[in-house]
Parts: structure tokens; sequence; C-alpha cells
């Protein structure tokens, strides 16, 4: 379905499963037809697997200074779901650049998602961002699973040595998480390709 006056350019789409099964489509695109930036965050519900069946509802723009670098850009939303909260971590800032990072908002309480006030906005720093001290540049762009025996959580993500590196310069990367005591995600710093790591449980 397109909606009318919505048909807008947009990328990296995602299903959230909602509640008792609900569907809604969530995705980076521009307010206007040819606008250009900002990229936003929209939501937008879905009546089977394939189809979205109603307008789309703004649930986050670039605003904060660690989202606007090089351009103002949110993008790539992925969904988290844990004890009963859902997360959407998203990418922030120019992907060309050494300051890509990862933001994340939320909602709680099977509030209706398609209210904009009912996703509460972490916005004060990135959850996710450049380790200087190990080489770890531009380190957007992830996506979530877990170990083969289903015990551990697990962020994978693309990262560069080189703070110049661009899009070329990355390399792809996987590091454990773990979870903070009121059950959101706990990321670690971004390790460099140095740092011996512990394989997956069950690997």
């Amino acid at each position: 379905m397109v909606v009318p006056g919505q048909d807008y350019w947009a990328i990296d789409g995602t299903v959230l499963v909602y509640g008792t099964g609900r569907l809604y489509f969530l995705w980076s695109g521009w307010p206007e037809l040819d606008s250009g930036f900002p990229q936003n965050l929209y939501i937008a519900p879905m009546s089977d697997p394939m189809t979205i069946s109603g307008p789309r509802i703004l649930i986050r723009e670039p605003i904060s200074p660690w989202e606007t670098i090089a351009a103002p850009i949110i993008e790539g939303p992925q969904i988290i779901q844990h004890m009963g909260r859902t997360f959407v971590v998203y990418s922030a800032s120019g992907s060309w650049t050494s300051d890509y990072c990862l933001g994340m908002i939320g909602i709680d309480d099977l509030k209706d998602p398609l209210v904009r006030g009912n996703w509460w906005q972490d916005v004060d720093r990135p959850v996710f961002w450049r380790n200087d001290e190990e080489r770890v540049y531009g380190v957007g762009h992830a996506s979530f699973t877990t170990s083969p025996d289903g015990t551990q959580a697990w962020i994978i993500y693309h990262g560069m040595e080189d703070p110049n590196g661009g899009w070329e310069g990355r390399t792809a990367r996987v590091q454990q998480y773990n979870w903070n005591p009121d059950h959101s995600p706990a990321f670690p710093r971004p390790t460099g390709l140095g740092t011996p790591l512990e394989t997956p449980s069950g690997q």
C-alpha cells in the first residue's frame, strides 16, 4: 500500500512484531519528496507481513549533536525485545565517517507504537560509538543475534581501523553484549582487531 502523499524515498525497513503479534514497519526516510536530509525514523501499521496499512508516524529525528556529524542522519533501525521491553537501535551520523554510531529508543507496557509520545528517547549520548584507544571507528549499522546455544546476546557491526577509511575501509565484527538491571541492552566498548574474544557459547 502506498499512502497518498507519503510515497517518499526510504531505506532500511524492518518489521516489528509487537504485543500479541501485531505487525509494524519501521524505516529511515525523508520528511518530504526529494528533501534529502534529514533522514528520520518512521513507523506504520501492517495488515500482513507484506502490506503497510496506514500512514507513517515520525518517531525519531536527528536532533542530538552525535546524530548530525557530516549530515543529520538516523537509519538502520533494528529491533531488540527482552523481558517484555522493546528497543529500537538505530545508526546515526554519516555512515562514511569515523563517528557513525548507534543510538536507541524504546517503548514499554505495550503502549501504542503509533503514538510518538509513547516512545522514550535516550538522547544524551550514543549507546555504541568509536573507541580511539583501540582504533575502532564508524561502528554503526548493527544487527543482533544469539550464540548457537541461545544463552548469549551478540552484536554484529562494521568498523574501521583508519578513521578516514570510509565505506571501503569497513570490516565486519562481532561482540557479546549483556543486560542492564532494567533489562535494557548493555553494549560493550568496541574492541580492536587485535583483541582476543571468547567464541560464542555452544559453538
